[in-house]
Order: C-alpha cells, then sequence, then structure tokens
C-alpha cells in the first residue's frame, strides 16, 4: 500500500547582485511513499501496573485520516504510519505522541501506554507503628479486576496514584501488625477526568473483633497461622502465643488453621467479647534440629520430588494424617523420617539428621558420548515404580533419584514430552542405593512452520502445534511457535511427527493437515481448509467473561477459552460439533451467569446479551461451605458461588439454566447435577 505526497522541488542559481543563491523556479509533482503498517496494543496505567485499555480512542496522523475506534479486547489493532508520530487521545488520559522504532517495527505488535489524567493521594494516620506491611486496594466499575499495591512501613509520606477519572473509585487499605489486622474502606465519588483528589485515611477509626484459637498447644501456637476469605481472597494471619488475634469487626467469615494437607476450620462461638475459635481436630507439629537444638527451615517433599507449600521452621499437620514416612527437604539434601516414634499424646516431633533412614536410592548412569546441548535440554530421564511413584529429572551423565520406598522400578528416556521405549529395570530394596547403566538414546532434530503464519491478523495466529492423539494441546507432540510460526522439536530417532495434526487456540485443538518438504526433517503445517472464524459480540453491563466450551468425544463441555471485556477474540470453527458459550458477569466476590449460547448453523457471529432471569435459592445441609456452578441447557457448566453454612443462596440465572452442580473436591467423587424444581427451591445434602 501507498499514499501520495506533494514533494517541493527547489532550482537555485547564483546572481551577480546576491552572494546567496536565489529561488527562480519551483514544481510541485505526486511522489508514491509505501505507507508502513504496525500493530499496537492499547495498554492504560493504574497506579504501577498496565492493563489493557478498555474504551473509545481517537488515533490522529495516520495516512487515510484520523479515526477514532471502540477498544473491547486485548488484540493488537493495525495502524498506517507517516511522517509524523501518531496521537492517540482517550477520555481522561493525557494525549500520546507516538512513534515506533524503525528496526523490526513490522514484524512486533507495540504496547501503547496511556497515562491517566487524574490521580489519588493518600494520605495515612493512625496506623500500627511497625506496620509488616500495608496493602492499597482501588477498584472501579470500568475495571475487570482491582489495582492493588504494596507500601513499605506505615507510609508516612503521601502516597499518590494515577488514576482514569469519570467514575466513583472504591478502596480499601489494609495492614498486619504481630497478629492484628486493620482494614479500612471508603469511595472517592466521581472522580473527574483530570483531578487530583486527596484522601486522608485514618486507622484509629477501625473497630477490631479479638479472637482467641483454642487447640493448639502452647509450642505449635507460634507456628500456627489462621485464614479466612475476605474480600473474594485469603487472608493469612499469626496468632500471638496464647492464641489470640484481631481482625476487622465487618469480616465475619470462618476461620482456618493451616497444616500441610489442608485447612483445619474451627469452629466460631462469641463468649465475653471475644470469638472463640476451637479446632475440631488436633494438631501435630515435625521439627529438624541441628546438634544445637535450633530448628532448621525444612520442606515437605512428595514423592516427585517438588516441594509441598513453602519452608518453616514447624510443618503442621492434622494428626491423623501425618504419614508414616515423611520425606523432608534441608539445606538441599531430601531426608525421609518414620513417625513411629511419636508418642499418642505428644503433639512436636523433633528429628535430628542422625534419626534419618538409610536412603533409597536409584543412580542412573548414561554411558556413550553426551549429545549437544540442544538435544539434552529436550531429554529427560524417567523413573516409576510398581506402587505408581513417578519422578523426571533433566538428562545428564548420572542422575540420582532420591525414593520414598523400595520396589521394582523402570527406567525410560522422555522426549519433548513423547515417552520412549524401557531402557532399564532395577529392584530397590527399602535403605539401598543401586547403580544403573543406560545409554544416550539416538535423537533427531525436527523443524517446522505453519502456512501463511505472517498473513494471518495478530488475534487469529497459533501459538502452539500438536502432532498425535489427545484431547489437549499438550497432548503427544507439542512445540511453542515463536514470532514467525516457526518451530524445532526433538523426537527419537525411530519415530516422525504423525497424524493427528492440531493447532492450538487458547485451550482448543483445531484440526490441521501435515506435509513433509522432501528429505529434509521439516515439515509444513495447514489449517484444516474446513476452518471459519466466528465473531462474538456480547452486550453486558460491567466486567464480564465469556466461556468457550467444546465437547471432546461426545462427554462433558470443556472449557478451552475464556474472553473478557479486555480481550476478545474471533473463535475458530471446524465440523459439525458447535463450541457453546456462558456469559458471566465478574466480581471480586463471585460469578453469576448471565446468558447460556451456542453457534448458530449458519456462519454468522454469535451474538450473546443478558437474558431473562428467575430467582432460585440454594440451601445446604452440610457442615461446611459449599461451591457450586449452575448448568447451561447444552450442558456447560459455568459459574461460581459458595452456599454458607446456615444461610440461604439466593441468585438470578437465566431462564434456560436447567441445574446446579456441586464443586467436586479433589479426592471426592463425582458430583451429580441438580435439577432446579418449579419452586426454585434447591437443597443440597
Amino acid at each position: 500500500m501507498s499514499h501520495s505526497v506533494d514533494a517541493l522541488r527547489e532550482t537555485s542559481v547564483p546572481t551577480a547582485a546576491a552572494a546567496s543563491p536565489v529561488v527562480v523556479s519551483s514544481q510541485r509533482q505526486a511522489v508514491d511513499v509505501p505507507t508502513r503498517r504496525v500493530h499496537v496494543r492499547v495498554r492504560q496505567r493504574l497506579g504501577d501496573i498496565t492493563q489493557h485499555y478498555v474504551g473509545s480512542v481517537q488515533i490522529a496522523g495516520e495516512p487515510d485520516g484520523d479515526r477514532e475506534l471502540q477498544l473491547d479486547s486485548s488484540s493488537s489493532v493495525e495502524v498506517g504510519l507517516a511522517a509524523a508520530p501518531l496521537v492517540f487521545a482517550a477520555r481522561g488520559f493525557e494525549p500520546l505522541r507516538w512513534s515506533p522504532p524503525l528496526e523490526g517495527a513490522a514484524a512486533t505488535v507495540h504496547d501503547i501506554v496511556l497515562e491517566p489524567a487524574s490521580s489519588l493521594r493518600f494520605f495515612m494516620t493512625g496506623l500500627p507503628v511497625g506496620a509488616h506491611e500495608i496493602q492499597l486496594t482501588l477498584r472501579d466499575a470500568m475495571r475487570s479486576f482491582p489495582f492493588r499495591r504494596t507500601l513499605a512501613g506505615t507510609a508516612r509520606e503521601p502516597v499518590t496514584v494515577a488514576w482514569c477519572g469519570g467514575a466513583d473509585v472504591d478502596w480499601t487499605l489494609g495492614c498486619s501488625q504481630g497478629s492484628r489486622l486493620l482494614r479500612v474502606h471508603g469511595k472517592a465519588v466521581g472522580l473527574g477526568l483530570a483531578e487530583a483528589r486527596d484522601i486522608h485515611v485514618d486507622g484509629a477509626t477501625v473497630t477490631l473483633q479479638k479472637h482467641r484459637l483454642v487447640g493448639p498447644s502452647v509450642r505449635l501456637m507460634p507456628h500456627t497461622k489462621v485464614v479466612w476469605a475476605a474480600g473474594g481472597r485469603l487472608e493469612a494471619l499469626p496468632v500471638a502465643d496464647d492464641g489470640t488475634f484481631f481482625r476487622p469487626a465487618d469480616e465475619q467469615g470462618p476461620v482456618s488453621v493451616l497444616t500441610v494437607e489442608n485447612a483445619v476450620e474451627a469452629v466460631s462461638d462469641v463468649q465475653l467479647g471475644e470469638v472463640l475459635c476451637t479446632l475440631g481436630e488436633p494438631l501435630v507439629g515435625v521439627q529438624l534440629v541441628e546438634d544445637s537444638g535450633e530448628p532448621q527451615p525444612i520442606g515437605v517433599v512428595d514423592e516427585r520430588g517438588a516441594l509441598r507449600g513453602f519452608e518453616a521452621t514447624t510443618q503442621l499437620w492434622p494428626r491423623r494424617q501425618l504419614p508414616a514416612l515423611l520425606l523432608l527437604r534441608a539445606n538441599g539434601d531430601v531426608l525421609t523420617f518414620s513417625t513411629a516414634a511419636l508418642r499418642e499424646d505428644a503433639d512436636l516431633l523433633v528429628l535430628r539428621r542422625s534419626e534419618a533412614l538409610p536412603p533409597t536410592r536409584l543412580r542412573v548412569h548414561v554411558d556413550g558420548a553426551m549429545p549437544d546441548a540442544a538435544t539434552c535440554q529436550a531429554l529427560r530421564l524417567c523413573v516409576t515404580s510398581d506402587t505408581g511413584f513417578a519422578q523426571r529429572q533433566p538428562a545428564a551423565s548420572a542422575v540420582t533419584f532420591d525414593l520414598p520406598r523400595g520396589g521394582t522400578l523402570q527406567v525410560q528416556w522422555v522426549c519433548d514430552g513423547l515417552s520412549g521405549a524401557a531402557v532399564g529395570r532395577a529392584v530397590v530394596a527399602a535403605g539401598r542405593c543401586v547403580d544403573l547403566h543406560v545409554d544416550w538414546p539416538a535423537v533427531q532434530r525436527w523443524t517446522g512452520e505453519v502456512d501463511g503464519f505472517l498473513d494471518l491478523p495478530q488475534p487469529r495466529r497459533w501459538h502452539r502445534v500438536a502432532f498425535g492423539e489427545g484431547d489437549s494441546v499438550l497432548s503427544g507432540w507439542s512445540l511453542r511457535l515463536d514470532a514467525n510460526g516457526r518451530f524445532v522439536g526433538h523426537r527419537f530417532a525411530s519415530s516422525e511427527p504423525d497424524s493427528p495434526v492440531a493447532l492450538a487456540w487458547g485451550l482448543c485443538r483445531v484440526p490441521a493437515t501435515l506435509t513433509r518438504r522432501g528429505a529434509d526433517r521439516h515439515v509444513v503445517v495447514r489449517p484444516a481448509d474446513s476452518l471459519r472464524w466466528v465473531d462474538v459480540t456480547v452486550d453486558a453491563p460491567g466486567a464480564w467473561r465469556v466461556q468457550v466450551m467444546r465437547r471432546v468425544a461426545g462427554a462433558w463441555p470443556r472449557i478451552v477459552h475464556v474472553m473478557s471485556s479486555g480481550q476478545r477474540w474471533p473463535v475458530p470453527v471446524v465440523g459439525e460439533e458447535p463450541p457453546l458459550f456462558a456469559l458471566e458477569v465478574v466480581t471480586e466476590e463471585s460469578t453469576a451467569v448471565l446468558a447460556w449460547g451456542a453457534l448458530p448453523s449458519t456462519a454468522g457471529p454469535v451474538h450473546l446479551a443478558a437474558a431473562p432471569t428467575r430467582r432460585i435459592e440454594v440451601r445446604t445441609r452440610a457442615t461446611s461451605d459449599l461451591t457450586l456452578a449452575f448448568v447451561g441447557p447444552a450442558g456447560q457448566c459455568a459459574g461460581q458461588q459458595v452456599v454458607r453454612v446456615g444461610e440461604v443462596l439466593r441468585v438470578d440465572v437465566p431462564f434456560d439454566t436447567r441445574g446446579v452442580l456441586p464443586w467436586k473436591a479433589a479426592d471426592g467423587p463425582e458430583p451429580q447435577e441438580l435439577p432446579i424444581p418449579a419452586d426454585g427451591v434447591v437443597t443440597i445434602d
């Protein structure tokens, strides 16, 4: 593409009367100048972070004239460049003049960050001396998610936060000091488009409620933390040695104690001006001490060698869940201990390194010439046992596996996610170390590309390619694409890239075809000829999101992508199975469904709008809070609500919502869908 400009050509000749040249003629002619086009992504600054900009923006300085765009996605916008910089302007933001760098401009998506023209300045008094940290949270109806900022100390100096005007701003300031948590709420009403407003926060006006934890012993109490839900997030607070802690009086949610296995809930009861929180089961602590008797930080390791939770000097378990063998990581070493020495009336198990059980290990020695660095990076050694244990480690000439128990072990190579045949077996007894020798595998390097990748607009560019069977984009041989649609991977020499081939859109596999180029190990991937893109338009207030679902082999619909008011994409469609949609309204506390939808038989766009609703009530007879989702007419599952113990959840859902589904516990059975009766009252046992 090009555009025409008038170029002024001047001719000068010297004269006897003047020492400087004089213009004696001029001529204009049209010159075609190629128009450079680049992709930009418009963002907005809020405080110290940037988010996707949603709203109207004016772009001035393009060769084809000024224009106004309505942005509601994080996808890029293509703009044309002339000699002068472009100017981006939006309501409530400072105008931005921008010119891209000359090198590599066309192949890059450039971020345009708009700076708010208004701000909030916080003056804070009455905060505890020596507060650990201060959390400042702001949100308004125009933002999908809140902005949070951590301040050091007691923030004696005022804190300025850049913010876009035009809406009321809700703010929350919280800080902790030991076992005390203070939180102040407020609202900046009608912040102007170019206003700098001062806000005075007085922490002395907050009323705290005294709580006392009952159950852990004096020895465990200093290592105990309580947690509860507040404002859509979990708060954690250490307790004092006597079990007391203070939290804002308006936060009444149930309290639990953090342990390695799970959170143990406490039963609350108000007595004599304080809330007693009594644990329903006893706790056990585990320490590893040095010769001096000083506890050292330890981490709990699972059978795969992964760290569970965080390192601490004392790790807590519900007593009934304390395992017979403990794998602890200390100073980089993995040690195995028996818990049989713990007396039934004791609540603290103190261990020493000398008490660790002899290590159960398999040392794998890899013989032959080591491959190049890129091949080694793609290789993993995997050990599995007949008891279900599995562990992977990066390839090296010698690899040691610390095992939680003995057994019959099998060793195999894994290359870029592909498992090879078993290359060795060994029987390792508990407390013994066995050496095993294997050879380096024969591995080949493959390259590939997606046909026509750079011709695709940014929202439709694929990010991963997968070869082989599977219902996930990570199944089979799955490789990430670079910015030019190319990929590099490694396979065992005995195998070649196989069909089916799929390109990744979100979590969805989109069918593709595969062509091998000559004798080279290079393949070209092309999307299926029947692929079409369908736009999704949304008519909903405030912050929303759309869950895009597909059925996999006729099973329950699976979420393959999530679009939001700040991130919208066209949906790829191949084949006869249509995608399903759930439109939800998002708040910091919960999510409610506004409408269900499915792709129509035509290839036209999908329009989702808030549907007529009816009020339903959900009651539970359970002794703990229950999380549930809603089920749409086509079986799609979306939405998330919490039914509190002893409370009734009242929520509006579309008329075509067919049921509710309790959230599946990690180790529990598959929940059963409960239909919504005519009276709209659902009772869950």
